[in-house]
């Protein structure tokens, strides 16, 4: 469904976050079709690029 209405209206309807890293294989095919060809936000491990996390991921729930 949310792939749909990306297709539809042109804009990503969703952001996935992952706060592990998960190997693809333990994902759905839809999943791992999706994260290849829309936003997603890896949680930084170190806390320097933390700040930068929560903006991109702001930035990313914001846009129209």
């Amino acid at each position: 469904m949310a792939r749909e209405e990306a297709v539809n209206t042109g804009r990503s309807v969703l952001v996935f976050l992952f706060l592990d890293d998960i190997p693809t294989s333990e994902m759905s095919m839809e999943v791992v079709s999706y994260i290849k060809t829309s936003t997603y936000i890896a949680y930084p491990k170190d806390d320097q690029h933390k700040e930068t996390f929560w903006d991109k991921l702001a930035n990313d729930i914001r846009a129209p």
